[in-house]
């Protein structure tokens, strides 16, 4: 199961523990979390195998029982955020299906890049490319173990 972690809301606590994959912003904040860390040690605690935060523009931090690390996501002058968050999550339920968890958010932030270059939240599909894909330096800190 994938969770998108925008803001916390009463009832997350309860589907948690039954969680692959917590994707969340930097503005998700369990009740007694303070920092990124603090939400990162109370999912680790839960025993969430695949965890992410991401920054707006800024990488996104990943962590999972093959390592951690951050992914550099596109640089782009947006021309309209709205859907971005949603495009991201719905691309990366995508691409977790054949891809391992850091590659997937990668792939995810370059559909939802593209959807900041458009005007509404459908528009930038008719100009999407076939098939985007990261540059391999935009994954640092992955560490098979």
């Amino acid at each position: 199961m994938v969770i998108d972690g925008g803001h916390w809301k009463p009832g997350f606590e309860l589907v948690l523990p039954y969680t692959d994959y917590a994707i969340c912003s930097n503005d998700f904040m369990p009740p007694s979390c303070h920092s990124s860390g603090d939400v990162v040690a109370y999912l680790k605690n839960l025993g969430i195998p695949h965890i992410a935060i991401t920054h707006g523009s800024d990488p996104i931090e990943f962590y999972s029982n093959n390592g951690a690390g951050t992914v550099d996501v596109p640089t782009i002058q947006p021309i309209d955020t709205l859907g971005a968050g949603d495009i991201f999550h719905g691309a990366f339920c995508h691409f977790i299906l054949r891809l391992p968890f850091p590659q997937a958010l990668a792939e995810a932030s370059e559909v939802a890049a593209q959807s900041c270059r458009s005007f509404g939240t459908r528009q930038w599909m008719a100009a999407r490319q076939t098939h985007l894909s990261p540059s391999p330096s935009s994954l640092t800190g992955f560490a098979v173990t």
